[in-house]
């Protein structure tokens, strides 16, 4: 069953290969050179397993390929050659080919900042954050963006103002998002489905105290502020 696996999980790699090449590419001064070569792969994962049977730990976390997808991301497996020569395994999270982007918006109203309380899985706590969402494929970021602020906080954009991308991390996952800042009249009722409890209307001083003495944590929010106001939005 194990090797049904590493065999299911390496054709679908090889798939992706061909599908999205620039996700594999290897640039001349890439610090991980990722190996695609059958007998290259085959020797990373021998010695990978040699490493991990040493620790006593399993084996199957040398294979290399597809790990695990799911209609939003892939986990990669990739064979690496480190600068030194060493070839190892090295997880990564990538988004589906065929995905949008995500959007994240830096919304105000009335010169106060829109923040949506929410609650998040993956900490399994609540959060103070801009409102955001997974983009729809083949649709603009403004339209998205314009999608999101409705459905979450009931609010009508007006033109929107590109603030840059930014990624979410760069030692595990490829995920960029679109930042965006526009103006909106007022806002509706929060989407109470996705976990958002309340809508919060924050004067600038007050926000910057929340970020400050750290009740804002969410990376997206952070970096949104920090480009609009060093872009005079704010």
């Amino acid at each position: 069953m194990a090797s049904q696996q590493v065999t299911d999980g390496l054709r679908r790699y090889r798939e992706l290969v061909q599908k999205v090449p620039e996700r594999f590419s290897n640039p001349q001064d890439a610090g991980f050179e990722i190996l695609l070569g059958e007998v290259e792969i085959r020797e990373a994962m021998k010695e990978q397993r040699s490493r991990l049977e040493a620790k006593g730990l399993p084996t199957s976390w040398s294979d290399i390929g597809v790990v695990f997808e799911d209609e939003y991301l892939l986990v990669l497996r990739d064979a690496v050659r480190f600068r030194d020569g060493t070839t190892r395994t090295y997880l990564r999270i990538i988004d589906r080919p065929e995905a949008g982007r995500g959007v994240v918006i830096l919304a105000t109203s009335q010169q106060r900042i829109i923040l949506v309380r929410h609650f998040r899985h993956a900490t399994r706590d609540w959060h103070l954050e801009l409102p955001r969402g997974f983009g729809e494929p083949n649709v603009s970021n403004e339209e998205n963006a314009r999608r999101e602020l409705l459905e979450e906080v009931g609010a009508q954009a007006g033109s929107f103002t590109t603030l840059g991308y930014m990624h979410i991390d760069t030692g595990m996952s490829s995920t960029h998002v679109a930042l965006l800042y526009t103006e909106v009249g007022s806002v509706g009722a929060p989407e109470r489905v996705e976990g958002i409890d309340s809508i919060k209307q924050i004067p600038l001083p007050e926000f910057e105290d929340m970020v400050r003495d750290g009740r804002i944590t969410d990376s997206f929010t952070l970096c949104a502020y920090a480009r609009a106001k060093l872009l005079g939005m704010l």
